[in-house]
């Protein structure tokens, strides 16, 4: 099974039609899946085999709104009659794969992400931080309090950048415009 991760997805054909039982519209996105981005900040997207993948993006009334901020900014055409992204959107774009689980059964998807992806910041940056609040604030930071019942999570740390999923292009390519 493919692990959990953002890759990178080309030659993007869409396809309007309708999701299996519950009929439900739906624009299919069906691409080859041939990087997975690095975990390690700053490496090279790593090159894998291609294997194809399939988005699900809905178009019900209440999931259009989500489907259209994730397609916006691929240069979705709008026409589901010939849909089509634009020229920067066909080059290939990133997604999310991540395990679901239905009647026991686990398997690996892909989806484009949403809104923007968080990005840590490095000790530096929050030394600065830290050093700003404490020259403009008067006061010192204080460490969050731990939760009370422990079924309580942090809030994960604004980026220091937040930077639009995808808005960080395809990988990097040799001089015959091959990626790696």
């Amino acid at each position: 099974m493919r692990d959990e991760g953002m890759y990178w997805m080309e030659f993007p054909l869409l396809f309007t039609g309708k999701s299996g039982q519950s009929g439900t519209p739906t624009l299919f996105v069906d691409g080859e899946i041939t990087h997975r981005k690095s975990d390690v900040e700053g490496e090279e997207p790593i090159p894998i085999q291609g294997e194809k993948a399939t988005l699900y993006l809905y178009l019900s009334e209440k999931a259009l709104p989500y489907t259209i901020e994730r397609l916006q900014p691929l240069g979705f055409n709008g026409d589901f009659n010939n849909p089509a992204l634009s020229e920067r959107g066909a080059k290939g774009f990133w997604v999310e794969c991540f395990h679901d689980t239905f009647d026991g059964n686990t398997r690996a998807k892909f989806r484009l992400p949403g809104g923007v992806e968080r990005v840590s910041c490095n000790a530096e940056t929050i030394r600065r931080l830290n050093a700003l609040w404490r020259s403009q604030a008067k006061t010192t930071p204080k460490a969050p309090a731990a939760p009370a019942s422990g079924n309580e999570t942090a809030e994960a740390p604004a980026g220091e950048e937040a930077v639009p999923v995808g808005a960080d292009g395809p990988p990097k390519v040799d001089e015959n415009g091959t990626p790696f």
